[in-house]
């Protein structure tokens, strides 16, 4: 297709108007071919969801197995993780009033200052009023794609309401190609049933064919089916020139016959090789624009020969497609195929055992309860017949004591398993796992400051603040996606209304990025509370080094809730209230000198003790070494005086033998003596 046809393309309402029916027949049966390989790729992801929903759903009907009235227990592990992510989600992303928050890049974003405040301001004007729609769809989303994993947005402007239009596309009116590396090449297939009236308008409007396979509004031979149709985003050589156009394109889904086709491009999509160079078109025309004369026919004239002219020295290189579709996913998948998994994916096998071991324990206890059994030929009772029995009632039988003990036999059925009982515990504790939430109170003990538990609570939440990122993450798409269609398509009036600026072309530029307020990281109030006292608790040091304090006071008041954050931040404008700050402030800043003086004093005193404690230490010291020294002394005398006792007692020791020795010589020398006269001849 030439340069001049694709442009006059972008902007038909109905490309398939003048298209031969041959050729129309071969893009519906493309078409319809697609969509079927789309949703054989999407059988397994398909098939979890439906059986986690009938799984999730709640009965309150018994089952007929064993038997009919038998326990039908549903566990509702996968509506709490779905709920209180959605509910963390929501409360998080959804709190603030404005939702858009624009940004600059650049060496010098000041310039586009007041630029980025309009276009911000206008942005949010779209989604809360423009767009009453949004909010209450994107709420819905955030528990859909927790649920099922993948949700989508089709951004897009809307001709008939004069406005941006983000419609919500969830299961199971989708298809795609599970084996895509992209959404754009993924062959994305939205399922749509239009009324009869929507058709006939589509029709009158020129905005669809006229397909005679779709039955009249008198037919009685016709039902929703017939109004079933498949809006695919596509590639189709639509000229035969050998490159394959990107393209939307609408199918009646039963008769397979197109009704549609517009381009899925513009001119900024557009890539040439203009004189051996690759420029995008959009610039490759501004290139080669020259300033405009007052003269519009030579303008025109002017207009029309730079396009021959880029028509002749120009060959097409690619043809980007638009940004239409924004993906939000939830978990991604762990076999590596395109779309995302949800809860329904993760929990439905657990959610199965858990259902299934609970009824057991149920069915268990109901028959352990029952106390049925059979009663033997024997047990026969001719007078009395039949017997009822209740509860705290005896009755009185004819049958002897050993007979109705033998005649009886109850069914052996056991007690609920503890062993089950256990199971089941461990299967929700497992499930429990896998929902991300953090019990806050682990983090809760007396005493810990305000920074420890805000790195508690962060890493406690990691697993929350990473899905909320996914859906951040997903917000910037849409937004962006609704941004370059503000730059197509936006109404000069209403911007100026909103704004105030009468040219919007000076806001809008390449080096705007959009994204949401919403801040992933922290997803509780909790959470915001703990971080900003973890800020207040430096506060002191903030405004003694001179730092800016107010926005740490702004984020405390936000944070706890307070609804006086403005008239607290913002300076009194009543000269009564001025002259009573003023004076607030010079009796804080006194009393904040006088602590000071007492902070002096006391460091004073402090120095003064602590000298009067060291010189006091000193003195101690001294006293210590000379009462050592004493006791030296005084153990040396009691050592020696010992020594001399021991001395004197040896010597007296020794004496006492030289004693003892000397009179035993002096025993045997008179014994001796005693035997000499004894035998010595007597002399007469």
């Amino acid at each position: 297709m030439s340069i001049t046809n694709l442009l006059k393309a972008i902007d038909k309402p109905n490309l398939a108007e003048g298209v031969e029916e041959e050729t129309l027949l071969k893009i519906g049966e493309l078409v319809t071919k697609n969509h079927q390989d789309n949703q054989s790729s999407m059988n397994d992801w398909e098939s979890i969801i439906d059986d986690g929903l009938e799984i999730a759903k709640h009965e309150l009907r018994g089952t007929s197995y064993p038997w009919d009235g038998a326990a039908n227990f549903k566990s509702p592990i996968i509506t709490e993780a779905v709920r209180g992510f959605g509910d963390r989600a929501k409360t998080e992303i959804m709190r603030n009033k404005d939702l858009v928050s624009v940004s600059v890049e650049g060496s010098d974003p000041n310039e586009k200052e007041e630029s980025v405040e309009r276009i911000q301001t206008f942005m949010n004007w779209q989604i809360n009023k423009e767009m009453p729609e949004w909010r209450k769809e994107h709420s819905k989303l955030l528990y859909l794609v927790a649920s099922q994993g993948a949700v989508f947005k089709k951004t897009y402007f809307d001709a008939n309401e004069g406005r941006n239009r983000s419609a919500m596309v969830r299961y199971p009116n989708f298809s795609l190609n599970q084996e895509c590396d992209n959404l754009e090449e993924s062959k994305f297939t939205e399922i749509k049933t239009y009324r009869w009236n929507d058709v006939w308008e589509m029709v009158n409007s020129s905005m669809w064919l006229d397909v005679d396979t779709i039955p009249d509004k008198d037919s009685d031979s016709y039902d929703d089916e017939d109004f079933e149709f498949i809006e695919q985003f596509c590639h189709y050589d639509l000229d035969g020139d050998g490159y394959q156009e990107p393209l939307l394109v609408t199918v009646h889904r039963n008769s397979k016959q197109v009704v549609r086709i517009v381009a899925r491009y513009d001119v900024t999509s557009i890539f040439v090789n203009y004189n051996g160079n690759t420029y995008n078109l959009s610039e490759l025309m501004d290139i080669e624009t020259v300033p405009q004369t007052e003269n519009e026919e030579f303008n025109t004239l002017y207009e029309s020969n730079k396009l021959l002219d880029i028509e002749k020295k120009s060959s097409l290189v690619r043809i980007v497609p638009s940004k239409i579709l924004t993906m939000y996913g939830f978990i991604e998948p762990t076999d590596g195929s395109f779309l995302p998994i949800g809860y329904l994916h993760l929990l439905s096998n657990t959610t199965k055992g858990i259902n299934k071991g609970t009824n057991n324990l149920f069915n268990s206890g109901e028959l352990s309860n029952l106390q049925g059994g059979w009663l033997s030929k024997e047990h026969r009772d001719k007078k009395r017949g039949p017997m009822r029995m209740k509860p705290g009632m005896w009755n009185q039988t004819n049958i002897s004591a050993p007979n109705l003990a033998n005649s009886v036999f109850p069914f052996p059925f056991k007690e609920p398993s503890a062993t089950l009982f256990q199971l089941v515990e461990t299967l929700k504790g497992e499930a429990r796992q896998l929902t991300t939430a953090f019990n806050f109170q682990d983090a809760l003990t007396p005493n810990i400051p305000a920074a420890t538990v805000l790195g508690l609570l962060q890493e406690g939440a990691i697993p929350t603040s990473a899905l909320l990122k996914n859906v951040t993450d997903s917000m910037s798409e849409e937004f962006e996606v609704m941004f370059t269609l503000n730059k197509k398509y936006i109404d000069p009036v209403v911007y100026e209304k909103v704004t105030g600026q009468q040219d919007y072309t000076v806001d809008f530029s390449e080096d705007i990025t959009v994204s949401p307020t919403a801040n992933a990281q922290y997803s509780s109030q909790f959470e915001r509370i703990q971080l900003s006292q973890a800020e207040m608790q430096v506060y002191d040091q903030a405004l003694q080094a001179g730092m800016n304090v107010i926005p740490m006071i702004t984020n405390y008041l936000n944070a706890v809730g307070s609804n006086s954050v403005e008239e607290i931040t913002n300076p009194p404008q009543d000269p009564q209230q001025q002259e009573q700050l003023a004076q607030m402030q010079a009796m804080q800043q006194a009393q904040m000198q006088q602590l000071e003086r007492q902070n002096q004093l006391i460091d004073m005193q402090v120095q003064q003790a602590q000298q009067r404690i060291d010189q006091d230490g000193q003195m101690n010291e001294a006293k210590i070494a000379e009462m050592i020294q004493k006791a030296l002394r005084d153990d040396a005398l009691a050592q020696a005086d010992v020594a001399k006792k021991e001395s004197e007692t040896v010597l007296n020791y020794e004496k006492a033998e030289t004693e003892n020795q000397n009179n035993d010589r002096e025993n045997l020398k008179t014994e001796a003596e005693i035997v000499n006269n004894a035998t010595s001849p007597r002399q007469v």
